[in-house]
């Protein structure tokens, strides 16, 4: 089934034709279709962030006539459901008016409250979710059809082999369908609104410079500089995209998506309910762990095997998740029952880990034994 975002991908190019004609030259320049898609060759011959320019330009929605019918098309990235939603919860906290542009060492930055905090990382994690729903397939990769549209496959068979490089390539269209193609349209919306009263003026003022701090502030919870000006993702973003995927995964039923995806992120703070409530079952548990053992050997040698695994010991995201309860009587008991066992030196098993996380030490274990140099 067809989602918005692939129906407004396929009339783009009729809309872009049959608007041309009626622009005068002095105005703003209509979006480029053939301007967009240099930017894959341009991260082929350059830096790879090129691409967070991507969607400029680009509409939010548009209206074009379909086949010569007598009514014409609209045509959204979105429903008219989260449009309305996404555009209600901008302009609440653009009314707050609690957004500051201050001055710290010659830059200039914008500071909030706790709760605009909180609530721009509610509406960003929408936004996110939408655009990995919409430019990801099931294997959190970019779908086939976006990757005709901007003829990314000669970028993606140069980095095929760097897969870090591509992960960066998925979060710079990210981060560009959420920050160009969703909220720098929500600010042209509120712009271009109309007014009525001195009361509604008086707003709308206080809107207008609010929704220039709040672009600002939405691109710096996704995305800083260095200070060699090279852009970096925040752990935020990055946190972001891997839950949407990890969700995907533990929907479809893909162990093995879910594992890679959960190695990428660094900690489990501020992990979705829905991610770790999948962990709680002892068979996507065992499902997890026979996936991720078969992918350190396919993927890995056996040195960076044995770093990966001490990684996820020391209580990484994965390791967390695994260490975690199953079930706070069951594993209360067992707990209480393992450290009886080994004051009396019954057993030596360590208490604080699950049955997951006891196999992956055995595992690494024996890759030691196997990168030891024989006699």
């Amino acid at each position: 089934m067809q989602s918005h975002f692939d129906k407004y991908l396929e009339n783009i190019g009729p809309f872009v034709a049959q608007e041309a004609p009626k622009k005068p030259k002095k105005k703003k320049p209509l979006l480029k279709l053939a301007k967009a898609r240099r930017i894959a060759t341009e991260a082929c011959d350059g830096p790879i962030d090129s691409i967070s320019r991507l969607f400029n330009e680009f509409p939010l929605d548009y209206t074009i006539n379909v086949d010569d019918e007598d009514e014409d098309k609209t045509f959204c990235v979105i429903s008219n459901k989260t449009h309305y939603h996404w555009l209600r919860r901008y302009a609440t906290i653009l009314n707050r008016g609690e957004l500051r542009l201050i001055t710290d060492n010659n830059n200039a930055i914008v500071t909030t409250t706790d709760a605009i905090m909180l609530e721009t990382k509610e509406l960003a994690s929408s936004i996110i979710a939408t655009a990995c729903e919409d430019l990801l397939d099931e294997k959190g990769q970019l779908k086939s059809n976006v990757i005709a549209f901007f003829q990314f496959q000669p970028l993606l068979e140069k980095y095929q082999k760097d897969l870090k490089k591509i992960d960066d390539i998925i979060a710079y269209l990210i981060f560009s369908y959420c920050a160009q193609l969703v909220v720098a349209n929500l600010m042209t919306n509120i712009i271009n609104r109309q007014t009525g009263g001195s009361e509604d003026c008086k707003l709308y003022g206080q809107q207008v410079i609010q929704s220039d701090r709040f672009n600002r502030f939405f691109r710096e919870l996704l995305i800083s500089s260095d200070e060699e000006k090279a852009l970096q993702f925040t752990s935020f973003f990055r946190n972001r995209i891997a839950d949407c995927i990890a969700l995907r995964a533990i929907q479809n039923c893909d162990p093995a998506v879910l594992v890679q995806t959960l190695l990428k992120r660094p900690n489990a703070d501020d992990l979705i309910p829905a991610v770790k409530d999948a962990t709680y079952c002892k068979e996507n548990r065992n499902e997890m762990v026979q996936s991720l053992k078969g992918y350190l050997k396919q993927q890995h040698d056996v040195a960076t095997q044995i770093k990966i695994l001490d990684d996820i010991l020391a209580n990484n995201t994965l390791g967390s998740l695994l260490n975690a309860p199953r079930h706070p009587w069951y594993d209360a008991a067992v707990s209480f029952a393992q450290y009886i066992g080994s004051f009396f030196y019954i057993t030596s098993a360590p208490t604080y880990l699950t049955d997951s996380l006891v196999e992956l030490t055995q595992y690494r274990d024996s890759l030691k034994q196997q990168a030891q140099p024989k006699p």
